[in-house]
């Protein structure tokens, strides 16, 4: 049998982390098939936060999540918050619908 459940699963996080998780990986269903990544200024502001709040909050999710210093972190992050089920594509679609 092929298990569709993660193999591992997410770690506790905070609402702010988990709303941060969702506009990372937003782009993830958006229309445009190569996706550009979100900035941090770009989540700062749709959050209504500092860049510096921002860095943080991606910070305690790199380690959350054990995601290493090399690469692509962000790009990393939102994979593994898909994969290990901390963010869903309904949960992207729901927090889109009402940006368009």
């Amino acid at each position: 049998t092929v298990s569709v459940a993660p193999t591992q699963l997410p770690p506790r996080l905070t609402r702010r982390e988990l709303e941060v998780l969702l506009v990372l990986c937003r782009p993830l269903v958006s229309e445009d098939p190569f996706p550009e990544a979100v900035s941090v200024r770009q989540m700062a502001q749709e959050l209504f936060v500092t860049e510096a709040a921002v860095k943080q909050h991606l910070q305690n999710l790199y380690d959350k999540f054990a995601i290493s210093t090399e690469g692509e972190r962000r790009v990393r992050l939102a994979n593994e918050a898909v994969r290990r089920g901390a963010v869903t594509i309904a949960m992207l679609r729901e927090t889109g619908a009402g940006e368009a």
